[in-house]
């Protein structure tokens, strides 16, 4: 009943002219697959999204390119970024040749410690990247990689604060030694957010970070607390048009009021 509610207003919501002004969603994605987890996207749904995004003619970014954008004040309206997080191989095999068909650039955030091998999620075997999928996809320049901690570990409040720094310091090591290149943006396993990990990011010379909180992002925005618009397996059309227009603010603010 929840899911048809919400698919009812985001249709409706998108029959009125409400587009992005001066600001930018940063979707957020986990696997492109048919496995059957929620937070998977089919393969053809994926696809169907990038085909309104080119149609649409939004301007796919990298992450780092927006927050490079937001610091130097530039425009960033009707900009869209592409996020993975985790790292599965079918990043690799079903979502890269689509974004290379679409000429789409894209962000994934790496748990560096699960390169190369299986992770159990859910019941379900899912494979991760291996270094060289990671070495090839780098070598297109379309397709970035930052970190999102070595073993996925949820950084709670109570979570030893060397711990989670060691996890979060070692994680962007880690995505530098496999692609060359700075790592220095940060997704929070599960969306959260640690003020103690917060505070040393800020503080230690990185670029920002990403959450789970949906919304859009603004010049004004926090760069260490970046909103996100997750897109899994009951993401309707309706839902993904209004995810990269400024319905999602009228929705979270709705969630807001009424809770």
């Amino acid at each position: 009943m929840k899911s048809t509610l919400k698919n009812i207003f985001f249709a409706l919501a998108g029959l009125l002219p409400l587009r992005m002004q001066k600001s930018a969603s940063v979707l957020m994605y986990h696997s492109v697959s048919e496995n059957g987890l929620f937070f998977s996207v089919s393969p053809h749904a994926f696809e169907k999204q990038l085909a309104y995004l080119k149609r649409e003619k939004y301007s796919v970014i990298k992450l780092s390119e927006l927050i490079a954008r937001i610091k130097k004040h530039k425009d960033i309206s009707r900009c869209v970024v592409i996020t993975f997080d985790d790292g599965y191989r079918d990043n690799y095999t079903d979502a890269f040749p689509l974004l290379q068909r679409y000429s789409f650039p894209a962000t994934i955030f790496l748990a560096t410690h699960f390169v190369e091998s299986d992770r159990d999620v859910h019941g379900v075997t899912m494979p991760m990247l291996t270094k060289a999928q990671i070495t090839e996809m780098v070598a297109t320049g379309s397709i970035e990689f930052m970190p999102h901690t070595q073993t996925h570990l949820s950084l709670r409040e109570d979570t030893p604060l060397e711990v989670a720094i060691k996890e979060v310091v070692d994680s962007s090591l880690d995505v530098e030694r496999l692609t060359g290149a700075r790592a220095a943006i940060f997704s929070y396993p599960k969306g959260r957010v640690n003020v103690a990990v917060d505070g040393y990011l800020r503080e230690n010379g990185w670029d920002g970070a990403v959450t789970v909180e949906e919304g859009l992002v603004t010049p004004k925005s926090d760069i260490f607390l970046l909103c996100r618009n997750s897109v899994d397996s009951a993401t309707s059309m309706a839902q993904f048009k209004g995810k990269v227009s400024c319905v999602i603010d009228v929705y979270t603010k709705l969630k807001r009021f009424f809770k």
